[in-house]
C-alpha cells in the first residue's frame, strides 16, 4: 500500500482528513431520491383535473437498476433531451462529491505512492497492517457505541465528543500502521453512512482498484454484489440481476476487475477469477431474499459458461457454492416440518438442483475436450487436463462432504438430475489416467462417494449419451450410422457455443471399448451396481435407436457401409443382453462381495473396499425374468409368559360305573381329567393343542337295506344346534404310515372317493389298538337293559381288528355317504362324557320300548357290535 513511515498522519491532519468526507456522506445520507418520491402528476391541457402516470408507463421511463449514472457534466448536457437527466442530476453530483472526497483522502494519505507503476508480484500484507485494516473497520461503531454512553452531556458538545474519541483511537495505532487504518476508516464511514447506490460502489471500486487496495476492494466488490441480488435502495423484492439489461451485468464486472487490459495504468490492481468468484459465492449464500433468483438468472449462467472456457476452477466453486445452498435449503425446510410452522418455505429445490445438474453436465463436456486435446501429445495440453481433472475430484469431495447424494431427489424425464450428472461425472474421473496417481484416501473417498449414490435406469444416460449419439445430419442411405459425436447443448441463455475443437468420430466398437474401460473401474472398486447401471443404460440407447431408426425400410437393421462384422445392432444389442446379465448376477448374487482378481487388470487397487449395501437378499425370478428381493423367513414369534395360570381341571375316569340319569345329582363345575389309552395317549395330547374337537362316531357294519332305515331316522330327528355343543367328544390322533400300508387296497380307495364327495370335510381315523376293545357305553336306562338282557348265543372269542372312524354322525348323512365296513371287523363306539349333560335328538330319554327303532344310533336298528343281532 505505502512504503512511507506515517509521520504525516497526526491525529490533527486525520481528523481534518475527515471532516470533508463526513460531510459528504450527510448530505447523501438526507438526499431524497427522486425514485423514492412520488412521480409528479401530468398536466392536461384539455381537462381540469390530473392523472399519474400508469405504472407501465413509470417503469418504461425508470432506468434499469443496476444502471451506473453518468457524472454532472455529461448529465448536464442532456437536460433538454432525457427527463431522466434531469430527476438524475442532483444524485449524480452528490454520489461523485462522495467519491472525490475519498479519492482525495486516499491520495493524501498514500502520496506518492498512489502514483508509482506496480508490478503484477502479487505482495502479502504484514499481520500488522491486517490489523491495522480490522482497527479501522471497527472505528466507527466504536465512536457511536461511545456517544450513546455519554448522551447525558451538552448537545452542542457532541461533535467534540466524537473528535475526542477518534484522536485517543489513532494514537493507539502506530505510525507506520496509521495509513490502513486511516483507509479501511474511510471506506467504512461511506459504507455505513451512505446509500449502497450502484453508481456510488462503482466509483469506490473504481478508485480501489486504482490505488492498489486489495482488501479495500474486496469489500465494495461484496457490497456490489450484495446491491446486485437485492435492492437495499429501492426496497423491490425482485432481484435486480433478473432485468433484461443485466444480462451481462457480471461478466462486465469481471472484466472491469479482473481483465488485464482494462486499463492502461500499470499500477491498476487486478482481481483473481477465483476471488471474484468466491465474493459472489459468499454474497449468494448471504442474501436471504432474491438469492434463488440470483442463482438462475442469466447473468450468472453467461458469467459460468465464460468460466469454463476461461477459467475452470472458477466454474467448480460456483457449483460448490450452489450445492451448499442446496443443502442449506434442505436443512431449513427440515426444521421447518419440525417445528410445523405455517409458513411455506420457499422452492428452492426445484430451481437450484437443475442449475446444479446444467453446470456439472457442462463441466462433463470440458475434461472428455480437454482429454481428446491432451491425447495429441501436447505438454502444455496434458498439464491443464491434469489440473482440470484434480479440481473436479475435489469439488466431488466437497460435494461427499455435504451428503447432497443422500437427500432425495425426484425423477423428472423433462431435465436431468443433479445426482446423476455428479455420478457421470465421478465415474469419468474414476477411469481417468490421472486417478492411479492420486494419494490412496483420495482414491478410497471417491470410490465412497460413488458407493453413497443410488443409481436408477437413467443415471448414466449422460455418460452413455456421450458415446452413443447420433450424429446432427444422419446419412440417409445408412439409418444407423451410430458413431461418437460431442453434442454441446446451448446453454441457459441460448446463446450460440463456440465451436468444439475437432474430434475423430468413434465407431461402435471404439464405444464399447470405452464402455468395457467404464466397467472396469467400477468392478476393481466394487461398484457393482453402478456396472450394472452402466450397462443397461447403454442397452436402453441401442434399443431406442432400434426402435427409432428403423421404421423407414423393408430391412432397417443394417450395418454402416464401412463398418465390419462387430458394428451391427443387432450383435450389439445381443452383446450388451449378456453384459446385463453377468452385471445384476454379480450385483444380486450372494457371492456379489468376492472380487475376481483378473478383473482389477490395469487398475490399481486402492485398499480393501466392501461392496455396495444392498437391503435383503436378491434371488433369480425365472417367471419375470428379472432379479427379484427375496421374502424374508417370518420367524416364529417367541413365547409370552403366562401372565395368569389356569386352574387344572379334575380327572375323569373312564372305566368308572355308569350311574342313571335318575341317580346322578346335579352338574358340577368342574370335571375330572379322563384316561385313556397308553398308546391313544400321545396321540390325544399332540392334536388337542392345535385343533378343536369333531364329532365323532362309530360306523356299524350294516347291510344295503339298513341304509333306508338310517335315512329315514335321520330325517324325521335331527341334531338341535343349540345342544349340539355341549355333546363333547374325544380326540383320536391321524392314522400312522403303517397303519395306511395295512389297510386294503379297496377301502383306501372308497375314503378317497368319499373324500371328495363330501360336502363338508369327513375325517376317519382308523387305529389298530392292542388288546381287547372298550365296552360302548349309552347314556339311556333301554340301553343298559338290553346290555344286560340274557342272551342264547355265545360271544365269539376271535377278535378281528377294531377300527375307529372319527366322522360326523350318521344321522347327517346321505346314505350313498355312508361307509360300509367289513363284517369281521369289530367296531367301537365313541366315548361319552360322563359328566351330567343334556341330551340331544339321538339320545332322548324315553321310557318306551319301540323308540328304539327310531334312533340311527339304537343297537336294535343295527347288528350288534359282535355280529348277533340284538333281540328285546
Amino acid at each position: 500500500m505505502t512504503t512511507s513511515n506515517g509521520a504525516h498522519l497526526t491525529t490533527t491532519r486525520v481528523n481534518r482528513l475527515f471532516r470533508p468526507l463526513r460531510a459528504k456522506c450527510t448530505a447523501l445520507a438526507e438526499f431524497s431520491s427522486p425514485r423514492s418520491q412520488t412521480r409528479p402528476l401530468v398536466s392536461v391541457t384539455y381537462s381540469r383535473h390530473s392523472r399519474p402516470l400508469t405504472r407501465t408507463a413509470s417503469a418504461d421511463h425508470d432506468a434499469p437498476p443496476l444502471t451506473i449514472l453518468q457524472p454532472p457534466e455529461t448529465l448536464g448536457s442532456r437536460i433538454h433531451f432525457d427527463r431522466t437527466s434531469l430527476d438524475n442530476l442532483q444524485l449524480s453530483r452528490k454520489i461523485y462529491e462522495v467519491r472525490d472526497a475519498f479519492r482525495s483522502l486516499v491520495q493524501a494519505v498514500l502520496g506518492a505512492d498512489s502514483t508509482s507503476p506496480r508490478d503484477d508480484v502479487p505482495h502479502i500484507r504484514s499481520l500488522a497492517a491486517i490489523c491495522a485494516t480490522v482497527i479501522g473497520q471497527n472505528i466507527q461503531s466504536e465512536i457511536i457505541a461511545c456517544q450513546a454512553d455519554l448522551d447525558d452531556e451538552v448537545d452542542n458538545l457532541s461533535a467534540n465528543i466524537s473528535t475526542d474519541i477518534q484522536e485517543k483511537l489513532y494514537e493507539a495505532v502506530p505510525l507506520h500502521c496509521r495509513s490502513h487504518t486511516v483507509i479501511s476508516h474511510a471506506l467504512t464511514l461511506v459504507l455505513e453512512t451512505c446509500p449502497h447506490y450502484p453508481t456510488l460502489l462503482t466509483a469506490l471500486l473504481e478508485v480501489c482498484l486504482s490505488h492498489n487496495l486489495t482488501s479495500e476492494s474486496h469489500l465494495v466488490l461484496h457490497a456490489l454484489f450484495l446491491e446486485s441480488i437485492r435492492s437495499s435502495v429501492t426496497s423491490s423484492s425482485t432481484c435486480p440481476l433478473l432485468h433484461s439489461a443485466h444480462s451481462n451485468y457480471l461478466t462486465t464486472l469481471r472484466a472491469t476487475c479482473c481483465s488485464r487490459d482494462h486499463r492502461a495504468s500499470a499500477n491498476y490492481h487486478r482481481l483473481n477469477t477465483s476471488t471474484f468468484t468466491a465474493l459472489l459465492v459468499a454474497a449468494l449464500s448471504q442474501s436471504q431474499v432474491g438469492r434463488v433468483d440470483a442463482w438462475t438468472s442469466k447473468p450468472v449462467a453467461r458469467l459460468a459458461r465464460d468460466l469454463r472456457m476461461q477459467e475452470f476452477p472458477a466454474l467448480l466453486q460456483l457449483c460448490s457454492g450452489i450445492t451448499d445452498d442446496i443443502v442449506e435449503s434442505d436443512r431449513h425446510q427440515t426444521r421447518s416440518r419440525s417445528k410445523r410452522k405455517s409458513h411455506v418455505p420457499e422452492p428452492v429445490e426445484d430451481k437450484l438442483r437443475p442449475r446444479l445438474a446444467k453446470w456439472v453436465k457442462s463441466a462433463l463436456d470440458h475434461l472428455v475436450a480437454r482429454a481428446l486435446e491432451a491425447e495429441g501429445g501436447d505438454p502444455e495440453a496434458s498439464r491443464i487436463y491434469t489440473e482440470d481433472v484434480q479440481h473436479t475430484i475435489e469439488f466431488l469431495l466437497h460435494v461427499s462432504t455435504t451428503g447432497l447424494q443422500l437427500a432425495p431427489e425426484p425423477a423428472s424425464a423433462k431435465r436431468l438430475r443433479a445426482m446423476d450428472a455428479l455420478v457421470c461425472v465421478a465415474t469419468y474421473c474414476l477411469t481417468s489416467s490421472i486417478f492411479p496417481t492420486l494419494p490412496p484416501n483420495v482414491q478410497e473417498a471417491l470410490a465412497a462417494f460413488l458407493r453413497s449414490c443410488s443409481p436408477n435406469t437413467e443415471t448414466y444416460g449422460l455418460l452413455v449419451g456421450l458415446l452413443f449419439t447420433a450424429p446432427a445430419h444422419p446419412d440417409p442411405t445408412s439409418p444407423f450410422d451410430f458413431p461418437l459425436a460431442l453434442s454441446r447443448a446451448l446453454s441457459e441463455d441460448h446463446t450460440p457455443q463456440p465451436t468444439p475443437p475437432p474430434t475423430p468420430r468413434l465407431t461402435q466398437t471404439e464405444a464399447m471399448q470405452a464402455l468395457r474401460r467404464y466397467t472396469r473401474a467400477l468392478r476393481a472398486q466394487r461398484l457393482y451396481l453402478l456396472e450394472a447401471s452402466l450397462w443397461g443404460n447403454a442397452l436402453r440407447k441401442i434399443e431406442d435407436v432400434l426402435l427409432t431408426g428403423g421404421l423407414g425400410g423393408t430391412n432397417p437393421f443394417l450395418p454402416r457401409r464401412d463398418a465390419g462384422a462387430g458394428d451391427d445392432l443387432h450383435a450389439l444389442r445381443e452383446e450388451l443382453v449378456g453384459r446385463v446379465e453377468g452385471a445384476e448376477a454379480r450385483c444380486f448374487s450372494a457371492g456379489a462381495g468376492a472380487v475376481d482378481a483378473n478383473l482389477a487388470v490395469g487398475t490399481a487397487q486402492t485398499g480393501p473396499s466392501t461392496s455396495q449395501p444392498l437391503s435383503g437378499e436378491w434371488v433369480w425370478e425365472e417367471m419375470v425374468g428379472s432379479w427379484i428381493q427375496k421374502s424374508p423367513v417370518i420367524e416364529r414369534a417367541p413365547k409370552r409368559r403366562k401372565l395368569h395360570h389356569l386352574k387344572a381341571l379334575p380327572a375323569i375316569e373312564l372305566h368308572a360305573p355308569r350311574k342313571l340319569r335318575s341317580q346322578s345329582g346335579p352338574k358340577k363345575p368342574d370335571r375330572k381329567q379322563r384316561r385313556s389309552m397308553p398308546e391313544a395317549a400321545s396321540s390325544c395330547s399332540r392334536t388337542s393343542r392345535s385343533r378343536q374337537s369333531t364329532p365323532t362316531m362309530v360306523a356299524s357294519p350294516t347291510r344295503a337295506r339298513d341304509d333306508d332305515e338310517e335315512t329315514l331316522a335321520s330325517s324325521e330327528f335331527e341334531d338341535f344346534p343349540g345342544l349340539s355343543q355341549s355333546k363333547k367328544r374325544v380326540r383320536r390322533s391321524p392314522p400312522s404310515e403303517y397303519e395306511e400300508a395295512g389297510k386294503p387296497e379297496a377301502d383306501r380307495g372308497s375314503a378317497s372317493q368319499e373324500d371328495v364327495r363330501l360336502p363338508e370335510p369327513l375325517t376317519e381315523v382308523i387305529q389298530k389298538e392292542k388288546g381287547r376293545g372298550r365296552k360302548a357305553r349309552r347314556s339311556t336306562l333301554v340301553y343298559e337293559a338290553v346290555q344286560n338282557e340274557p342272551r342264547s348265543h355265545p360271544e365269539l372269542t376271535a377278535e378281528a381288528p377294531q377300527k375307529v372312524v372319527r366322522s360326523r354322525p350318521l344321522s347327517c348323512m346321505s346314505p350313498a355317504l355312508r361307509i360300509q365296513l367289513p363284517r369281521d371287523h369289530d367296531i367301537d363306539y365313541e366315548l361319552e362324557d360322563m359328566s351330567p349333560r343334556v341330551c340331544t335328538a339321538d339320545d332322548l330319554s324315553s321310557d318306551d320300548v319301540l323308540n328304539l327303532f327310531a334312533y340311527p344310533s339304537s343297537p336294535v336298528a343295527a347288528p350288534c357290535r359282535r355280529g348277533t343281532v340284538k333281540r328285546i
